[in-house]
Formats: structure tokens, sequence, C-alpha cells
């Protein structure tokens, strides 16, 4: 190397260290002395003891996570991958306080081999100091400390110079910019995640911006959990109305039906469990404290006029309007306040319960105070003890007549009360409960407020009973009365517009789907020796798999990979079938194919014996068609001439996805119109319902997860532009969503919710039960259908029959199921409007205003169908066989219409076009989906007329193929009809402006001698019309129990006459109209048509359900 050269190289290497780490060399005396000098002066096991007592963690991790340090931009903490520090919740052996406070003021004192940096300068002028990822005889590999997320690649034939740091990458001088109480702060938060582990660095990571704002989904300080849900407790069993309260000390199931805490455990919170495909089991996680559980019934009254101290009326058989039931709770910042009503004789009560579990290095904790309204003048209440093996006895601390000490078994429990007006612990007997302790409050003012406060702590010490210190401890009575929690609500911040970014109106997909058949990606000749086809996401998340990468090129048709070497970045364990080999072996199909081991992800590689020109890959999942799983919907392929650097030639970009098609607009979803893909917040995510505010907010239900999303509504052409946040979560099942006065409502499996924002920082705290008392069994099918909304303003929703889809002799412990149920909007009164339905998969507001409800075929129910709710009636599915209607009786409730088998199994909820024309030519007619998951996709048009008050009518095809899964349709307020799909994710559709040839409606004539067929637009001035083209097929199905029914007394009808209108928009059929009790379909098919500009009739069906004859 010449001089020149050797100056030039070193003046690189000193810019890169002065870079990196700051000024080379010490500092003038001149200066004045530095924070980290100070500190440095002062002894590091006195200022880690300093931090201990007066640092504080939370603080101290909004400090690392700063931008002002960046700390977390090379430090790895727990969850979050390191990048180029090492992982702070991965301690070494030795590591004590004093290496740590030294690590922080002296970053160079001790540095790590696998964090020992070098600077490296290339013969191509490339000069970069890192940390060294890998390195072989051949290559070097750098983490870039400049860009941590980057690695270069260096032959080491062109590097000119390789220097070892002598410094540590850790910048020194950063704590300049810190008060010394940060620094104490930030000492004290890395000794918690050194002795925490991963854990305590969750939980003590610090909220993001409050417009991004996430709902934690473990507890953390400052926000604990709340998971509804069927809950397993260890050891005792399932709790279908369990509220699981989750805090950093510890988790409270509490039973929402039997109104009382059932189970405690501290050093966990609830996993879920998959239930089936629709949603999630809980299970706790943690250890049990069951001495601190509730003995059934701990709430005790005594009031006037009653004999005795008494229990409440369950909530199972107590009326919701007027008698026990839940009422919903709120999550604080370190406590959880719980809503409920008691029914005490001719009292109801209303009690406010705020929970805390605590947990410190010798006490286990649960703290809760109790406020109580509606208690008569000299009525009391009392909290009484959990049952205890030996009994309770002795009695409180004459010192501290507040605590109550006892051994429950080998535990030692420490029980103190408070009450306002005073109280005392008081000894008893009951019939539920044998000897016991309750503390009581004293009498009461009229319906003045009562404040209870108990506190059941669990002595878990080294030593075998409690010490004066230990005991010490519990001097002090939890503080409650923090909380804001009646404070009115404040108005959140608005969502934030997305921007278009320039991006262009999306077109049509220029290539199809990939499929698991077979795929063909193109690129521009290029020349290499390796090609690489990265994937970065499947259908399912699960490892992908392919049955073989070919390769091709310019104008040949021989597979260049057969006479190539294959590699993979991973292969699934176990199985032989499914071998990197078989990604070039020329056999096809799934038993003979490669299949990573990393979920959504992973590449397969093909090395060639020379270099060659490429120009295409053709790659598949299955080519025999058996398997559509594991399929790669997100990848690139990529060249290189020497396995090192490389060039990408081809994406996925240009496809459509399979089934979820984010992005773009399809226009072959049925004719006149387009449907295209809204991106949901998180990959599998499968939306049950979406509803609109006035203000431009879209709000959408993840229903497996529990949760509740929400964005501004994405402008028409523009489904990319949402961003999402997660609104609440927590939800038990989530079926449906309504807005009602800018008021949020949710309908879960057990309850009516409303989602209230208190304290305006985007995300929900107060769950307001508005209706419920209807029970659940651990049986996973029994669903809360809804919501609707009237003209009134009252909410609707149904509940489907609780003891078909369970073992034989099951009987729901719940009420009303398979009812129709409204909440008044002006006293929330719940009432049962209807009742005999199966599975109501989904009711809405249709014609006239009048409210419509979808039920699903199997027993009693002989197919899908659509019916109009009429008050009273019994629409044909008893709740228990002896229900049943005597023989030859039918119900009451009629079907507006029968929906075909072929094109309907699993109804889901209806719609009405409500848009006046923008969403085209069905104005006031409905639309149905179905969730048949793949069985049946589609979405049906329904087309009703009233007929000597009888809701009756025709349905057609609207959609056949898509989406998937179609669980709620809502209309937008911009004339797009939105489909929230389990399988498809979250679609719309727009009316692309010209009106397509389809059925409009079907009239049934005056006396029943046929039909007038309605279009929407003119046939061909030469079309003649022939009886002979239409086919007209009648048919009535069977009630009773069995699954289903056949299309009973099916016949031909032939078709006396045909006439078009003199417009050529309608066409008049005679033929003999009949009836049946529960209605008589007419299927009718019109055979070829077209316009006048020569559109086809692509939908040329209809099936009108007749009830009665017009005169």
């Amino acid at each position: 190397m010449s001089n020149s050269r050797r100056t030039t190289v070193a003046w690189i290497l000193t810019a890169i260290w002065v870079g990196c780490w700051g000024t080379v060399g010490g500092t003038s005396a001149a200066v004045a002395q530095t924070l980290e000098e100070r500190l440095i002066a002062e002894s590091p096991a006195s200022l880690a003891a300093e931090a201990r007592r007066d640092g504080d963690a939370l603080r101290g991790a909004a400090v690392f996570y700063s931008q002002l340090l960046a700390c977390s931009t090379c430090h790895g903490v727990g969850d979050r991958p390191n990048t180029i520090g090492p992982d702070l919740t991965q301690p070494t052996p030795e590591s004590n306080d004093v290496e740590l406070v030294e690590s922080v003021l002296l970053p160079s004192k001790r540095i790590a081999k696998e964090y020992a940096t070098v600077a490296v300068v290339a013969s191509d002028g490339r000069a970069v100091t890192g940390v060294i990822v890998e390195e072989t005889d051949a290559s070097l590999v750098l983490r870039d400390a400049a860009h941590p997320d980057q690695l270069v690649t260096f032959d080491k034939r062109e590097i000119d110079v390789r220097q070892q740091a002598g410094q540590s990458i850790m910048p020194s001088g950063q704590i300049n910019q810190l008060q010394r109480s940060q620094v104490l702060d930030l000492i004290r938060y890395l000794i918690e995640l050194r002795d925490g582990g991963p854990a305590r660095a969750r939980q003590l990571q610090p909220p993001p911006d409050p417009l991004a704002q996430t709902i934690p989904d473990e507890p953390l300080p400052w926000r604990p959990v709340v998971q509804r849900g069927e809950v397993q407790v260890p050891g005792v069993g399932k709790y279908p109305h369990a509220v699981a309260l989750g805090f950093v000390g510890g988790t409270a199931i509490f039973d929402a039906l039997q109104l009382r805490t059932v189970a405690i455990w501290h050093d966990g919170f609830v996993k879920p469990t998959p239930q089936n495909y629709f949603g999630l089991d809980w299970h706790g996680v943690g250890t049990p404290v069951p001495q601190l559980a509730d003995s059934p019934n701990p709430l005790r009254f005594l009031l006037p006029n009653q004999d005795g101290w008494q229990t409440p009326e369950p909530a199972l058989t107590s009326d919701p309007n007027r008698g026990t039931r839940f009422d919903g709770y709120q999550i604080g910042s370190s406590s959880v306040r719980l809503h409920y009503r008691l029914r005490v004789g001719e009292h109801r009560i209303a009690v406010s319960e705020e929970v805390r579990v605590v947990a410190s290095p010798d006490w286990q904790g649960l703290a809760r105070e109790f406020r109580f309204s509606g208690i008569p003048a000299g009525g009391q209440v009392a909290w009484q003890l959990p049952a205890s093996d030996p009994p309770v006895t002795g009695g409180p601390d004459p010192g501290a007549p507040s605590l109550l000490r006892y051994r429950a078994g080998q535990a030692t429990i420490v029980a103190r009360g408070q009450a306002l007006p005073g109280g005392s612990w008081q000894p008893t007997t009951s019939a539920d409960a044998g000897p016991a302790w309750r503390w009581g409050a004293a009498p009461s003012a009229d319906q003045e407020p009562v404040t209870l406060t108990v506190e059941l702590w669990k002595y878990r010490g080294r030593h075998p009973e409690p010490t004066a210190t230990e005991l010490a401890v519990l001097a002090t009575p939890t503080a409650f009365g923090q909380e804001s929690w009646d404070q009115p609500p404040r108005a959140a911040a608005p969502l934030p517009q997305v921007v278009a970014r320039g991006l262009p109106v999306r077109s049509s997909p220029t290539r199809p789907a990939v499929q698991p058949s077979e795929n063909v990606d193109p690129f521009p000749p290029t020349r290499g020796r390796f090609l690489r086809f990265v994937i970065t996401a499947t259908n399912d998340q699960a490892e992908p798999g392919l049955d073989e990468l070919e390769i091709f090129g310019p104008g040949s048709d021989a597979n260049l990979a057969l006479q190539g070497t294959a590699t993979a970045s991973s292969v699934i364990p176990g199985y032989a079938i499914h071998q990197i080999a078989h990604l070039n072996d020329g056999k096809l199909g799934n038993d003979h194919s490669w299949i990573s081991a990393e979920p959504g992800g992973g590449w397969a590689q093909i090395e060639l014996p020379e270099p060659v020109e490429m120009d295409r890959i053709v790659w598949a999942r299955d080519r025999k068609g058996v398997s559509g799983d594991r399929l790669v919907t997100s990848y690139r392929v990529e060249i290189s001439t020497d396995g090192q650097s490389w060039t990408k030639v081809a994406d996925e970009q240009g496809r459509a996805s399979p089934g979820k098609f984010a992005g773009a607009i399809r226009r072959d979803a049925t004719p006149g119109y387009a449907m295209e893909a809204i991106p949901g917040p998180f990959p599998t995510w499968r939306p049950s319902d979406v509803v609109f505010g006035d203000d431009g907010t879209m709000y959408a239900i993840a229903m497996t997860e529990g949760q509740i999303w929400r964005t501004r509504t994405p402008p028409p052409g523009h489904p990319e532009r949402v961003q999402w946040h997660r609104y609440a979560t927590g939800l038990y099942h989530p079926l449906g969503l309504a807005i009602v006065d800018g008021r949020l409502y949710v309908a879960q499996k057990q309850e009516i919710t409303e989602l209230i924002d208190n304290d305006g920082d985007g995300t929900v705290e107060h769950f307001r039960t508005v209706a419920t008392g209807w029970g659940l069994s651990s049986g996973w099918h029994e669903y809360c259908f809804g919501l609707a909304v009237d003209p009134q303003k009252n909410l609707w929703f149904a509940l489907n029959t609780g003891y078909f889809w369970t073992n034989p002799g099951y009987v729901n412990p719940g009420r009303w199921r398979g009812g129709i149920l409204r909440v008044a909007h002006d006293t929330e009164m719940l009432e049962v409007m209807a009742t005999g339905c199966r599975v109501p998969n989904g009711i809405a507001e249709g014609p006239e205003g009048e409210l419509f409800f979808s039920d699903n075929q199997g027993d009693w129910i002989q197919a899908c169908k659509l019916a109009h709710i009429v008050p009273g009636n019994f629409y044909g599915h008893p709740e228990t066989t002896t229900d049943a209607l005597p023989p030859g009786d039918y119900p009451t409730g009629r079907s507006a219409v029968w929906l075909p088998y072929e094109h309907s199994r699993s109804v889901s909820g209806p719609v009405l076009d409500s848009t006046a024309g923008r969403f085209g030519p069905f104005a006031g007619q409905m639309f149905v989906g179905d969730v048949g998951y793949g069985a049946n996709p589609g979405i049906m048009r329904v087309a009703l007329e009233q007929v000597n008050g009888q809701y009756q009518g025709a349905c057609f095809r609207f959609v056949t193929g898509q989406p998937h899964g179609c669980e709620r349709m809502r209309m937008g307020p911009d004339g797009q009809l939105y489909q929230a799909s389990l399988a498809s994710g979250l679609t719309r559709m727009a009316f692309l402006g010209r009106t397509p040839l389809s059925i409009h409606s079907l009239q049934i004539r005056p006396g029943g001698t046929g039909f007038v067929i309605r279009l929407t637009r003119p046939l061909a001035v030469t079309t003649r019309l022939a009886t002979d083209q239409f086919r007209v097929k009648r048919y009535h199905y069977l009630y009773t129990g069995d699954y289903g029914s056949p299309q009973a007394d099916e016949a031909i009808i032939p078709v006396e006459s045909a006439e078009l209108a003199a417009d050529r928009q309608s066409i008049t059929l005679t033929f003999p109209v009949e009836t049946y009790p529960i209605g008589m379909v007419y299927e009718l098919n019109l055979g070829a048509l077209e316009s006048e500009e020569g559109e086809r009739l692509e939908h040329n069906e209809a099936w009108y359900t007749v009830h009665e004859i017009p005169q």
C-alpha cells in the first residue's frame, strides 16, 4: 500500500472512531467537570444503593426508550430483539450492581467478546465499524454500528485495513444529557430488568404515543388488564361468565353470574387456548391462592322488616330489569371497578367494587372497596370471610381491632376491615358457610352511601409465622379513591387522516392470485448461478411449502433447476416427504415437497452448475391439487452470480392474493360492481362486524381476539388508506356493533355492552353492561347475534338455541335461548319480543322501518330464511323437544323468504340498501351473506313485497364465490356495501355507475295467476319470448324436528304465457300459484336473455316464497 493510501486509511479510521464514540482523547482541564465525570468519581456501590432507594424504574424506562439516549436502538430487552448490544434481561452469571453501574458510566471497561467491534476499510472505499456477525475464510459480515438494522458483507480479499476497537460501541458522554435523578432512575430500571427478566421488561415498557395507543395484553404497573370469556381455573372448573382481572401483583377471577371472586393466583394472568375455529377459551397461568377466594354469597344484608341476614337473589333467575345483575367494569391505573346490582327482598342495592391484587416479597393480597347505595335507613351490610379449615377462632387483634389473623390449612391469613359508617368483625354461623366471621358496617342512614373495605393477605415469607417486621407492612390500609372513576368522559383526539402520498387509484390486478396448483413469475433475462425464492407470508401463516421450484431460460422449456443443487433456510423436522431435495427432484405433489420450519417465512435456493440466463420460474404448493394450505402469498425472487450479492427480479406485486386481496380492486365480483379488500390490523384477523361513526371513524371487530379496532373510513379507490388503532380488548366473542347517538355498543356472548372512553386517550376504559341475564353454559355454540337499531333507537339482538349442538340430554342453564330481544332506548328495559329461532345470525332494519332476522337451517328450521319480526310470534324452533308444537300445528312466525340450500347453508346477517340509489338499482332491497367458510360463499339479494299484511318475496344470487365466511354487512357512509368476513377479511363493494342487466324484483299477480318479473334494463328490441324457455319448479318444506327438509311435493309447472312489456323491462308469466302453511317456493329460471347493448343476464334465477295470494 502506498504512503498516500495509508494516510487516507488512517484518516478514515480516525473519522470512524470519532463518528461512533465522540472525540478521541481526554477532556481539557479547563472544561468544567461533566455529570459523567462527577458520577465516575463516586463509588459504584453507593450509586447502586442510591438508585435502589430513590430511583424509579418506570421513569427509568422512559429514559431508556427516549430518543434522547436511544438505548433501545441497540439493546435488546426481553421480547424485543437486540441488534448490536446485549439483551439487558439476560445478564452474565457474575453480573452485580457494581458491574451494572460501571457498564453505564464506563462502557469500555469490560467488553464481551461477542460485542467487540472492528473497523474495516475496503479497497472500494467502504469504511464500516460494527460487530462481527459471521466470519469465514472468504468473507466477513458486520452489523453496521451506524445502522444496526443493516448487515454489510466484505470479501476478505478486498479488505485493506481491519482494526480491533479498544472502546465499546456504546457512546460515552450520553448521560451528560440527563439530570442526576434520571441517571438513578435509569440504573434502577436496569437493575429490575436484570433481576426480573423479560416479564418485568414487558411490565415496565412505557405506553406509546396516545394516538398510537395500544392496550396491553398483560398487566402493567400503570394499567390492569381485563379479559372476559370462559376461564378454566386449575383444579376448580370452568367459569363461562368470568371477568379476569389482571394486575402486576396477581390475577382475580370475578364471576359475573355469581357476583363474587372465585379464584386468585399470583405470577401470571390468563392465556388463550383455541376453542375451535370460532373463538378462544382461557386458562389461568400462575400459582393459585385459594384462601383468598370468596365464599358463596359473601355479601349479606340485614334490612328492616326482614328476618335475619339475607343473601341476594341469584342473577340467573332474577329479573335483570329490576333484580340482581352485573353492570360492567371500569379499568383504572391501578384498580378495576366492578359494578352490579343486588335484589334483596324488596330492595335493589347498587354496588361498586374497586379491586386490586397486590403482592410483596412476603404477602399476597386482595384488596377491595365496596360502595353501596340503596340500603334503607337502619340497614346493614357485611362481608363474610371465606370458609377456612379449621374454622376461624379467636378474634380481632386487641391492639388493631380492624385486623383478624387466622390459619387456613397451612397458610397464615390476615384480614382487615374498614367501614363508613364504622364497622367491626362479628362472629357468625350461617347454614351455607358454617362458623365464620364477617366484617359488618354500622346501620345506615336512609339511602346514604355505605363504604366497606376488606383486605385479605396470605403470608408467603420465609418464616413459619410472620414476624413483627413483616406484619408491620400491613399496618397501612390499601389506599383507594385515587382513580377518576366518576369524571365525565373527555373527547378523544380525532384519528389522523391517512393521506394518499401520491398513490394512484388502484386498478384490477394485472396477474391472477397465487394458486396452489401452479404459478409463473416472469422477469427480464438475468444472468446468474444462484436463484433464491424468499418467502415472507403464507395464506395461513403456517410454514410454507413448495412441491417444485422450476427455472427456465429465454425461449427454452428445459427446467434448469433439475441440474442444480437445492438448499433452504430450514426444513420442517420429522417428515421424509417434505425434504429440501424435493425442491428440484422433478416429482410433483405434496408427497414430494419441501416445507420450511419457519411460520410464514423462509427461503429456498437452487445453485446451478454455472452461470446462465434465466427469465422465469414456475412454482406451486401442490400440482396435484390436493393441498391448499401453506400457500406462499408474499415473496421475492433473487438472482446472484456469487451467492453473496443478490438482485431482486420478481415478487408478488400485481397479483391478487387468494381470498384476502388487500388493496386490490376486483371488477369481476358481479356485473356492475367492484370489490376491494381493506387491509386489516394484523394478518390473521377475523372481522365479524363493522360500523361507522358520524365523524368518519370506522369500527371493526376482531372476533376471535375479542377486540375492537378503529380507523378513518378509507376513501373510494384507496382501501389501503387505513391506520388501525386498537380501541377495546378483552371482549368475549363479539359478533355485532351499533352506534346510537354517538355511543358505541357491542354484542358479546353474555351481554350487550356500551364501550366508553372516559379519559379521551383513544382506548376504552368503561365497559358498561346494558343488557344481560340469559346465562351461558360451557357449551361453545351459544351466541348473541346483533346488533340492530330500529327507528325508535331501540337495540335488537337474538340468542341461538342452547341445546342443539351439545351432548344428548343437555339442558342449557340459561333462559330466552332462541329468542329475539329488545333493549328500550330510554329505559334500557330488556324485553323478549319473539321466540323460536335456531341460529338467528343477524338482525337488520328492512323496508318501512320493520325489523328482519336471518336464521339457519337444521332441526325445525327447514332451510335458511329471512323473516319479518312480529312481536309475540313463535318462529318454529322449540328450546327443548318438550316445547314442540302439537303435530299438525305450524309456527305463527313465517319466513318472508326461504333461501335455496345450494346457495345458502349458513346464512349470516342481512342489510338494507338504504343508499337511495348510490349502490345501484336495488334501493330498498336487502342483502344476506353466508358464513359457510368456502362451502357456498357469496351474497344473496332479497326483494320483498307485502301481500295481505304478510312480507314475502324473491331472492336472487348477487355475488357468487366471494367473500368467504361473510358474517356481517353494512352500508357505509360512502354508499358502498361493506362485508366483515371471517375468512376474507374486510371487503367492500362499490357500484360502478352503469346499471347491469339483472332481475330487479318479482310481484305475485292477483288471484295467483303468475308473476310479473321486473328487470333493471330493457331487453333487446329483437327479444322474442317463448314459454318453453322459462323453467318453473314448485316445492315446499316439511315442518319437523329432522335436520333440514327435502323439497317436498316438487313439481315442474308449465308456463302458459310469457309477455314482454312495451318498455321491454318487465315480463309477465302466467301459470297457477298455490300456497302452503309455511310457504310455497317457486323457483324460476328465465333462460338466456340479453339487453339492448348485448349484455347477457348472468343471474337468471329467482326463488319466490308464497304465503299470501292477492285478490
